[in-house]
């Protein structure tokens, strides 16, 4: 069994790797920052460039459909361009409404199209009794004392759950 003393140690040591792992982590995020800052204004000139250069082909395309009916798109240079089918859009401002007249004009296909969801809210489920979610089905797990250890900077954790998560990810 470990003494307090022991626990102490050990976390001085964790502690230590936390602030080494959080030193390098900002290091590196400063160095990401330099840059894009150095970066920045040469990437908002080359983007305007490409829109400029996007909108001119664009236009020259438009006003000569009568090269693009077979085909009706060419690639050149990596770039495609030509004549589509307009894909359209639908837009409505009031979800709730159009939903009312689904069920009004398209009874048959309510379960179509409107989707409704229901899941649990674990939030709600926390506040009650172990009594009340076992009739609802809900097993409660881990009830008693379960030891942890976790990082009191919730910055740093985020950034230490987030490179653990990622590091899991490679592997």
């Amino acid at each position: 069994m470990a003494t307090m003393q022991e626990i102490e140690q050990k976390a001085l040591k964790l502690a230590a790797a936390r602030d080494a792992l959080a030193g390098a982590y900002t290091t590196c995020e400063e160095s990401i920052t330099e840059v894009r800052k150095r970066w920045r204004a040469e990437i908002i000139r080359k983007t305007a460039a490409f829109k400029a250069a996007a909108d001119d082909m664009t236009a020259s395309v438009a006003e000569s459909p009568e090269l693009f009916q077979k085909p009706r798109s060419v690639i050149l240079h990596g770039i495609k361009a030509g004549f589509q089918k307009g894909k359209g859009k639908l837009e409505w401002a009031d979800d709730e409404q159009v939903c009312k007249l689904i069920r009004k004009h398209q009874p048959d296909l309510v379960s179509v199209l409107i989707k409704t969801t229901e899941t649990p809210v674990k939030g709600a489920l926390n506040e009650l009794s172990a009594a009340d979610l076992r009739r609802l089905g809900i097993e409660v797990e881990e009830t008693g004392d379960v030891p942890f250890v976790k990082l009191a900077d919730t910055e740093i954790a985020k950034m230490v759950k987030a490179l653990l998560r990622d590091n899991g990810d490679e592997e």
